[in-house]
């Protein structure tokens, strides 16, 4: 039976008091296994339907957050939900929907967390 397991550098390490039993490579999450996304979309994103095909998009995932749009053009959104749902999202927002044209989009930070808000709204 294991005494310990620990996480170094994306590795399970389960030990015993003969040294390391097992390993596996795992992807990071906290217990809920949410992650929050904070990005910024730029490009020919404003007036095109943009937030409104995000948020139809981030609820067909289950993908809780916010759009916004911003002064200089952009676009800002946070994603929270599932690990995997969330990178779809990401996918989805470099392509965005057929009327606009996606220049770049950038992560502004990359967190995990317990507990994600409920619902998808449209700010601005």
């Amino acid at each position: 039976m294991p005494t310990l397991c620990m996480v170094v550098n994306l590795r399970v390490f389960w030990l015993d008091l003969r040294g390391i039993r097992f390993y596996k490579t795992v992807i990071m999450q906290d217990t809920e296994g949410y992650i929050r996304v904070c990005l910024t979309v730029t490009g020919t994103v404003q007036g095109v339907g943009f937030r409104y095909w995000t948020r139809q998009k981030a609820l067909g995932l289950g993908v809780h957050g916010q759009v916004s749009n911003n002064a200089d053009g952009s676009v800002d959104a946070v994603f929270c939900g599932a690990t995997d749902a969330v990178e779809e999202m990401l996918r989805l927002c470099a392509e965005g929907p057929v009327s606009a044209i996606v220049d770049k989009l950038k992560v502004v930070s990359r967190d995990f967390t317990v507990r994600c808000p409920r619902g998808f709204r449209i700010l601005q």
